[in-house]
Order: C-alpha cells, then structure tokens, then sequence
C-alpha cells in the first residue's frame, strides 16, 4: 500500500486528525509529493518489502475477517439464522 500523504499535517493538526497514530501503524510508506508515488510504483517490491512486518500488524488488527469467506459467512448466517 501507498499513501499519498501530501496534506498529512493539515489533516492531522488542523482538520480532523487520527484515531490512532496513523504514521506509526501506516501498512506502507508516506509519501508526500508525486514524484514519491511515482518512484515507489516504479520499484513495488522495494515498498512491500520495507513494510512487510507493518502490513501483517495492520492487517492482524484490522483485518482479521479478510480470509475470502466474507459471502460464505453472510450466507451461512441467513441461511442458519445465526
């Protein structure tokens, strides 16, 4: 994941900000500028590497039902009443 971070401060010190502190848990890089992005699509296996650890934290705390059997569960739960 790439975050285009170019109004990171606004939106953190003036708009709204963060539930949590978004630039220590972020699952990839910030970048601030265009020319960021582009260098880090240019080389994606660069970016995946550096934040693996960062992705699998962020994914373990907010993605845990992410497994590809969101639908089954849905259908399980309509058809069960569960």
């Amino acid at each position: 994941m790439l975050f285009h971070t170019y109004d990171l401060a606004h939106y953190r010190d003036t708009a709204r900000g963060f539930y949590a502190d978004f630039e220590a848990l972020a699952p990839g890089p910030l970048l601030s500028d265009t020319g960021a992005v582009a260098e880090a699509l240019a080389e994606p296996e660069s970016g995946a590497t550096a934040h693996a650890d960062a992705y699998a934290a962020f994914r373990a705390a907010y993605g845990d039902l992410d497994d590809g059997r969101a639908a089954a569960r849905v259908v399980d739960r309509l058809t069960t009443g569960c």
